[in-house]
């Protein structure tokens, strides 16, 4: 067999004890034949076992469920060409989720079409971003950048300062498996001066 299909695991070998049944409990000469001792380590050892063996029957599910995606778009596509991700953590398959992100420095007035940023890597020209902050949302398409200044189409609506500009408001859930909507929020933080 193959080391990389090898099982890694090692069994122990566990005994009963062996008792007189005609002896008193507590006689020196009761016990026959001690038994295996059981200690924490092999419980642990247990535990652990169990536990990557789940692991593993997981990663199999989801290579499996990999593997009847791919086959059911390459029926469907009889095409080579086929793209997929079946967000589970593991990496798509010829495509990428554009995770650009950064947010504004100051807050942002209806009919904005300059936007300061912390960072502008990532983003393009003539590409579609989404601005979002706790209240509102919208697409615009970037028509110009310099350094970290995004010109883009008028705004609609007003933003705060901090407000998110992403080229996928998206988040991954591996879990549920599904995109979810990306969270904005602000935080109250104290600060102490030590003397």
């Amino acid at each position: 067999m193959s080391e990389k299909f090898k099982n890694p695991y090692k069994p122990g070998e566990w005994y009963d004890q062996i008792e007189d049944p005609t002896l008193p409990d507590g006689h020196p000469d009761k016990v026959l034949e001690e038994g295996t001792v059981w200690t924490a380590e092999d419980g642990n050892r247990i535990e652990h076992g169990i536990y990557d063996a789940y692991e593993r029957i997981i990663q199999t599910e989801r290579e499996n469920q990999r593997i009847r995606v791919q086959l059911d778009l390459k029926e469907r596509a009889n095409s080579e060409l086929v793209f997929y991700d079946t967000l589970d953590g593991e990496d798509p398959r010829k495509m990428e989720l554009d995770r650009a992100k950064t947010v504004v420095k100051a807050a942002v007035n209806v009919g904005a079409t300059s936007l300061e940023v912390v960072d502008a890597t990532g983003f393009k020209e003539l590409s579609e971003i989404t601005l979002y902050d706790g209240t509102s949302s919208e697409d615009i398409l970037i028509t110009a950048i310099a350094g970290n200044t995004l010109t883009v189409k008028p705004t609609k609506n007003s933003y705060l300062k901090g407000a998110f500009i992403a080229r996928s408001n998206a988040e991954l859930d591996t879990v549920q498996q599904r995109l979810k909507p990306g969270r904005w929020g602000t935080y109250s933080i104290t600060m102490y001066e030590v003397v």
